[in-house]
């Protein structure tokens, strides 16, 4: 193998020197999961669920660390929904809280509840869609399946058409 040149930092003193070749770590991918949720057309009280549980499909590998990085969400919708939203989720199947019902934490799914990511409040971009996005999430979880449960929670009350609420996670590998 070839001398390559090492230039770091051992204890805050600059450092270099040449060594051989080594393995450079590759960049993982980002990978993209969506789940929708769609919620009857109704008026929601602050804090309900917004179409019941929804699977996030292929996260990351069971029983391994990913990192979220990122969420964005769309709604389908004529009427602009002016509510910010919030996603709980889990490594596995909680307990079922209907659409339009008030979201809580069931004590026999507390070892599965991984938390939330709050998305705030969508754009609109007209005609029929609004839009948002949240980068720098960073929330590593771990995962009991390849799959992440997720349950959309609307913050203010608000009447909810019955349209798609697509929600995208983006995630990595950490080990």
């Amino acid at each position: 193998m070839a001398a390559i040149l090492e230039v770091g930092v051992t204890a805050g003193v600059p450092t270099s020197g040449t060594g051989e070749a080594a393995t450079i770590n590759s960049l993982h991918a980002l990978t993209p999961s969506a789940a929708t949720f769609t919620p009857a057309a109704t008026s929601h009280t602050a804090l309900d669920c917004v179409g019941g549980a929804a699977t996030f499909s292929t996260v990351g590998t069971s029983g391994k660390l990913v990192m979220l990085c990122g969420a964005s969400f769309s709604i389908d919708t004529t009427t602009p929904v002016a509510s910010a939203f919030r996603l709980h989720l889990f490594n596995a199947a909680p307990t079922v809280i209907a659409d339009d019902a008030a979201f809580t934490v069931a004590s026999a799914d507390i070892s599965k509840y991984l938390g939330f990511i709050d998305l705030g409040i969508a754009i609109d971009l007209g005609s029929t869609c609004q839009w948002n996005e949240v980068n720098g999430i960073a929330k590593p979880v771990l995962l009991s399946t390849e799959n992440i449960i997720g349950y959309w929670k609307n913050i203010s009350t608000v009447t909810l058409e019955a349209v798609a609420h697509k929600v995208t996670l983006m995630a990595y590998p950490l080990n």
